[in-house]
């Protein structure tokens, strides 16, 4: 979608469509934030941030009570930041995203990579069922899998908490009812990386309507119930 960026969409769609009172643009990852923040986990807070934990690792930021929008309308791309300089390589070509880290594609790349996975006779879109019945069955090598995972995750939030200190850290996205399972070793490795500023109780919050969240986003951005940074 890079050749969409800086092209005006929404005005463009306003144009075709005179009938439509306004247009406006908004992300998936950044519509969950904003759903979070209007009705959700963060439900009027002034800071938090969104973590969707999926097929990729996806972002949003609430700060002042606006949502970020940055320049070209992709702030907040937190699957982008590195969390291990030598780890795996990124679909973005870089070495030690997050998202290459801890998202499902991620894990299922590495997986495949390991011979855990036969990729003839499982795609992807598998990964969550079979990481969730490997982990069930205490399987040593999908467990060291995850822990590395969720070892990603915990550098990701200390890091965005350094940056942003919000009042909210909620996850969101398919793969995080597994990191909700598994809050506790999560919580252990956040204690171990959070030593400038250990994360406050109740700061990292579990999404409720992690299949809705994004669309009830886009009503409130819609609807005005959250402004955008401009």
């Amino acid at each position: 979608m890079e050749h969409l960026w800086g092209y005006p969409l929404a005005d463009k769609l306003k144009a075709a469509i005179p009938s439509l009172m306004a247009v406006k643009l908004v992300n998936d990852a950044s519509a969950a934030c904003a759903g979070e923040a209007v009705f959700g986990a963060a439900r009027g807070l002034k800071r938090s941030i969104y973590l969707t934990v999926s097929t990729g690792v996806g972002g949003g930021a609430v700060v002042g009570g606006l949502l970020l929008r940055g320049e070209l309308g992709n702030a907040a791309e937190f699957g982008h930041t590195i969390v291990a300089p030598d780890g795996p390589v990124c679909d973005c070509g870089q070495q030690g995203c997050l998202e290459a880290v801890s998202s499902g594609s991620g894990l299922y790349r590495r997986a495949v990579e390991a011979g855990l996975v036969n990729a003839d006779e499982m795609g992807w879109a598998q990964m969550g069922y079979w990481l969730a019945e490997r982990l069930e069955q205490k399987d040593p090598a999908a467990l060291a899998l995850w822990a590395r995972a969720l070892d990603g995750l915990a550098v990701g939030i200390t890091n965005l908490y350094n940056c942003f200190v919000p009042q909210a850290m909620v996850l969101g996205g398919g793969l995080s009812a597994l990191v909700q399972q598994d809050e506790e070793q999560l919580r252990a490795k956040l204690k171990q990386r959070a030593r400038l500023m250990p994360l406050p109780q109740g700061v990292v919050r579990f999404s409720a309507n992690r299949d809705t969240i994004p669309l009830l986003g886009v009503a409130a951005v819609a609807g005005g119930w959250i402004g955008q940074e401009a």
